[in-house]
């Protein structure tokens, strides 16, 4: 005779990184209590680690299925190994939810869906591309999918903006009639915001500009004639064949 049960066992597992970015398979085992409500959960590493406290403890639920508790076993807080890289030891804290509540580990008649939907450890990445707000935050994204800030860039004001000095290239250089620069964020100390991927006016020179819109109309006015006067000749040729 074959009596069929429940599953009273699954795994759910997660990559953690070490201090060195090195990433660590961290397996949990679910098995069942012999008490009603009441699971057994034990930790495992698929490498060299060695695990030094935290590696079991029990997890129960109310008769609702929430949670109604997640322990360690031998008073441990968190689960602690050595990764065996040279990296500084790891320490896992498991967020299973709220007491009582259904935002974490809960229990009802269907299939085993824990999982770790989240986790703050990554590995190492490279710089693959920058970006910047309106208040002038620099940022990088890097290979790992992490972004980061990077630097902020500041803006400054003068009492007296006319006083400036034209250097040339869209620069001007503080004088005695500017007054010294008031630095700041944007936004903060100078009333401004940054805007990425455009081009204030005053970095164009106006009268270059107009010097190439004449020479590319006198151009377009030297061919035209070029294209009449052979025109011209053509039909010159034509009547001469008459």
């Amino acid at each position: 005779m074959v009596i069929e049960t429940a599953a009273t066992e699954h795994f759910t597992s997660v990559i953690c990184y070490d201090s060195l970015g090195v990433g660590h398979n961290l397996t949990l085992r679910f098995f069942k209590s012999p008490a009603e409500n009441e699971w057994y959960w034990e930790a495992s590493l698929s490498g060299g680690e060695t695990i030094a406290s935290g590696q079991s403890g029990t997890v129960a639920f109310h008769e609702d299925g929430s949670l109604r508790s997640f322990e360690y076993d031998s008073g441990a807080t968190d689960i602690s190994f050595d990764p065996g890289t040279g990296a500084e030891a790891v320490h896992i804290s498991l967020d299973t939810g709220t007491v009582g509540g259904f935002d974490g580990i809960t229990q009802f008649a269907s299939p085993f869906s824990t999982t770790v939907r989240s986790q703050d450890g990554y590995g190492m990445g490279n710089l693959i591309d920058v970006s910047f707000d309106e208040t002038g935050l620099i940022s990088g994204l890097f290979s790992n999918g992490i972004t980061r800030p990077l630097a902020q860039v500041v803006l400054a004001k003068f009492n007296n903006p006319g006083g400036l000095e034209k250097v040339g290239n869209g620069l001007y250089r503080p004088t005695g009639n500017s007054g010294i620069a008031i630095k700041g964020e944007p936004g903060d100390v100078v009333l401004a915001s940054l805007s990425s991927g455009t081009l204030e006016m005053s970095n164009v020179d106006l009268a270059e500009e107009f010097v190439d819109m004449i020479v590319s109309q006198r151009g377009l006015q030297a061919s035209a004639r070029v294209l009449s006067a052979s025109d011209e000749m053509l039909a010159e040729v034509v009547n001469l064949t008459r």
